[in-house]
């Protein structure tokens, strides 16, 4: 089944009062004052695609609206945020730093290939970017190619 593509504001705005607004989804006030940042969504009106997520966080806008409104542009992050809170921070909170989440000797080869470098791209085409192969311990489990 899938699920709408929703804009945070439609969702949480209508029910805050406007005080409490401004520390909805407060990413970079986090990282500034020390936290680690992790991301994903295991909630069904988000998207799970780590690639709209990333830019959602860069941008804070919906990647789908043509453009659209920012929602408080103090808070965004960066690619390298979002890169580092998708792989080796998510691994950290797992307990697992030291086996996965960067590529490393010694640690598990899980990885994918990219059709293009999220820091080499538009921000607001991050959310475009596909995976061509997946490997799992070094092994080619996905690929486009055939």
């Amino acid at each position: 089944m899938a699920f709408p593509r929703c804009y945070i504001t439609d969702l949480t705005e209508p029910f805050l009062e406007k005080d409490v607004q401004r520390w909805l989804y407060p990413a970079k006030s986090f990282k500034d004052a020390g936290a680690r940042i992790v991301w994903g969504s295991d909630w069904p009106v988000s998207t799970s695609d780590p690639f709209d997520s990333m830019e959602v966080a860069v941008l804070r806008r919906d990647p789908h609206a043509d453009g659209g409104e920012t929602w408080l542009p103090e808070e965004a992050l960066s690619v390298d945020d979002m890169v580092r809170a998708l792989t080796i921070e998510g691994a950290y909170l797992m307990g697992q730093e030291d086996m996965r989440g960067s590529l490393e000797v010694g640690k598990q080869a899980d990885f994918i290939i990219l059709d293009a470098d999220p820091y080499k791209v538009e921000p607001a085409d991050i959310s475009e970017i596909s995976v061509t192969a997946t490997y799992i311990d070094g092994e080619k489990v996905y690929s486009l190619a055939k």
